[in-house]
């Protein structure tokens, strides 16, 4: 079998894999609702989910980058989980359902797992889900990867009880409908646990994107999750230990969101 951590979303196989499969099996074959069609690969024994987005068949994420970055034998930002994420631990029962966005080689998903939650992480990286993948096992845990691009369709699996997105930055024309998305993917009195780096970082070697337009503040994240309420908003900075990227004094804005119970302002997966 070809490697599962070559079968991503844009990748050359899918692209060929799409096309066959719409040949063959027809437009009624396809999820009617997201229209994503689901392949099923795998990391050593577990699963993998692999998303294709009909409309999107020719469209390469941009993941040449972090895929050239990722592939290095160490963990770029360590195993060990991100610490504002373990002070929110507290919130999750046990057994609930969590979404990782974005979670890279998979130190915070893996983490969860082994606190007794059922994790599905998602990243569109490959490479850092192979890595992710030998860190469960090396773990003893078993959860869910899903590689794949937040930017393309909804969110698979949902819904969550939780959904976690650990420094997971994305470029202000696809921000908003990524984040509506994550908050659309919780069920009524599920979290959005949110860290991620703030306009102030620019400039400072702690780590982050170097750019202002993929950088995060507090009115910014009320505004992207209107849909859920508020129970924490911080602007500040703070001391980083996370592997090797992510050193020293960082300013970062945190956000913990509930989805309300009543349908009043229930999300909704419309861009803007």
């Amino acid at each position: 079998m070809e490697h599962a951590a070559q079968r991503c979303l844009g990748s050359p196989w899918h692209r060929r894999w799409w096309r066959e499969q719409k040949s063959t099996n027809g437009p009624s074959s396809w999820a009617a609702a997201s229209q994503i069609r689901i392949a099923i690969g795998q990391f050593h024994d577990r699963d993998v989910i692999i998303g294709v987005d009909e409309h999107d068949e020719g469209r390469v994420p941009e993941q040449i980058n972090w895929d050239e970055r990722y592939a290095v034998a160490d963990y770029l930002y360590g195993t060990t989980p991100n610490a504002y994420l373990r002070s929110q631990r507290y919130r999750l029962t046990p057994g609930a359902r969590v979404l990782m966005a974005a979670d890279g080689e998979g130190r915070n998903g893996v983490w969860l797992a082994q606190t007794g939650l059922d994790v599905t992480s998602i990243d569109q990286s490959p490479v850092a889900m192979r890595k992710a993948s030998d860190l469960a096992r090396e773990r003893g845990v078993t959860p869910q990867f899903i590689c794949a691009d937040l930017a393309v369709g909804p969110v698979l699996g949902a819904p969550y009880d939780a959904v976690v997105a650990i420094f997971a930055h994305f470029p202000s024309n696809t921000r908003a409908h990524i984040h509506r998305s994550l908050a659309a993917a919780l069920k009524p009195g599920g979290f959005l646990i949110l860290e991620a780096f703030h306009p102030k970082q620019v400039g400072r070697p702690s780590g982050g994107p170097k750019t202002v337009d993929m950088l995060y503040d507090a009115d910014l994240l009320r505004r992207d999750f209107a849909a859920l309420e508020a129970l924490e908003v911080f602007e500040g900075t703070t001391r980083l230990d996370e592997g090797h990227k992510h050193q020293g004094e960082g300013y970062v804005v945190r956000f913990v969101g509930q989805r309300p119970y009543s349908a009043e302002r229930a999300p909704t997966l419309a861009r803007g």
